[in-house]
């Protein structure tokens, strides 16, 4: 329908009886068993299409925009109370990570492990979204690790396994649920963290 529509561009019918007659020759090439099925999905995408056409602005344009004016805000907050370094920073921090600098949790961003060298004791558990391998040297004075992202068989498991220290993967909230120097305990068989 896009080709004919575009191949008879300088016709002086409209775009609509251009892809009608497109429809048409398309209805007419296929097995009349499927054109009931094929006629319903041509209307809904063209529904569609219209929606997304005339509601860009609405319904994505316009709440991004909104939602990146808050989380500068909320940033340019995080800065005056010394939580964030450069306002810049805030867009590199997830959602689950801002709720968390929000709520007061002065919990360890995932990427920087130079940062969490410098924090952590012998035998503290780190708690961060993902490691990186910049994390090994971390890991290896670590008493364990918790990560809100990762599966079975991520590196860090591997080298969490490699390091004989516990491990538990996946724990969705980990960084708004567990405030820096909380105790917890970890059982990496039964998939659970428990703050003490």
């Amino acid at each position: 329908m896009v080709l004919a529509s575009i191949q008879h561009s300088r016709n002086d019918e409209s775009p609509d009886i251009i892809g009608d007659h497109a429809f048409s020759a398309l209805l007419a090439q296929i097995d009349e068993s499927n054109r009931a099925e094929f006629t319903n999905l041509v209307e809904d995408a063209r529904t569609l299409y219209e929606l997304r056409d005339e509601n860009g602005p609405l319904t994505a344009e316009w709440p991004a925009g909104i939602t990146r004016h808050v989380i500068l805000d909320i940033g340019l907050r995080l800065v005056t109370r010394g939580v964030l370094d450069e306002l810049e920073h805030v867009v590199d921090v997830s959602i689950t990570e801002l709720i968390g600098l929000l709520k007061g949790s002065e919990y360890l961003l995932a990427a920087d492990a130079d940062e969490a060298f410098e924090r952590a004791t012998p035998g503290d558990i780190i708690v961060t979204r993902r490691t990186v391998p910049t994390f090994n040297s971390v890991l290896a004075m670590a008493g364990g690790v918790v990560t809100e992202g990762g599966g079975l068989l991520s590196p860090t498991v591997v080298i969490a396994r490699e390091l004989g220290i516990p491990a538990v993967i996946g724990v969705a909230g980990a960084l708004t649920d567990i405030l820096d120097g909380a105790e917890i305990v970890l059982d990496p068989v039964a998939r659970t963290v428990t703050v003490v």
